[in-house]
């Protein structure tokens, strides 16, 4: 491509991104990594705990398009509501999908427990993320090929101390580290959700770790104040390259 023997250093947010870049030939000496950048301190973190009568509570906040994986999302549910009658599910955001996926929770037998919010403001967010237990985010490459980076919401999610339930699909695995943070498996496989997330439902204790390591991942990995040092660090970098290029 004409931008790579133009550019200075070239930029990508996960290490798939960063594959995919040099797969399309850019030189690996001009990549350089730089996450999204989270403002962990404005995110309140609350400690889960597993609830005692058995109303486990899920969330998916996105937009509602194919690669978000949401009919995995319904699916894996219908198998926690069998189990757990009390469960329920909130879905927050808008897209061309609406219609689908309510159709899809109906035919599922579903309607009475899961929640079509639409787009929420932050605050409303911050609001039914306190009160949830699980966040789930199955992505999958869609049907045109597009795929995700990391998704914000999931890393915000966790930063709000909610443990994830997602797939093994691009830079998803940099941030949630299956069995610590959050729970990964194959795309489309809603069955596997499903008894991945009964292994941590029975199992309090464990439930209450995730939690915690939720946070700790994002603080680790994409706090902002981390990633804008970073980021100053490779412009300072490339400035240094323009010059030295210009002088040859």
């Amino acid at each position: 491509l004409e931008v790579f023997p133009t550019a200075d250093l070239v930029l990508g947010r996960s290490e798939s991104l960063l594959k995919k870049l040099r797969d399309l030939g850019c030189p690996d000496e001009k990549l350089r990594l730089h996450r999204t950048a989270i403002p962990v301190e404005e995110i309140s973190f609350t400690q889960r705990s597993a609830p005692t009568d058995g109303a486990w509570r899920f969330f998916q906040a996105c937009r509602l398009i194919d690669k978000k994986g949401i009919p995995t999302t319904l699916r894996a549910f219908k198998f926690v509501v069998e189990k757990y009658p009390k469960a329920t599910l909130t879905i927050a955001g808008d897209g061309p999908m609406d219609a689908e996926l309510r159709s899809l929770a109906g035919e599922l037998g579903l309607s009475d427990k899961v929640t079509f919010r639409g787009f929420l403001p932050f605050k409303e967010w911050s609001a039914e993320a306190a009160e949830t237990h699980f966040f789930l985010h199955p992505s999958q490459t869609s049907t045109d090929g597009n795929v995700e980076g990391v998704p914000n919401a999931m890393l915000e999610a966790m930063a709000s101390g909610m443990p994830v339930g997602a797939t093994l699909h691009s830079g998803i695995p940099e941030a949630v580290d299956d069995g610590v943070s959050g729970i990964l498996v194959s795309e489309r496989d809603h069955e596997a959700l499903a008894h991945r997330l009964f292994e941590v439902i029975e199992n309090p204790d464990k439930y209450h770790q995730m939690s915690a390591h939720a946070r700790e991942a994002v603080v680790e990995r994409f706090d902002h104040a981390r990633q804008i040092e970073a980021l100053e660090r490779y412009y300072d970098e490339a400035i240094v390259r323009r010059d030295q290029r210009s002088r040859s």
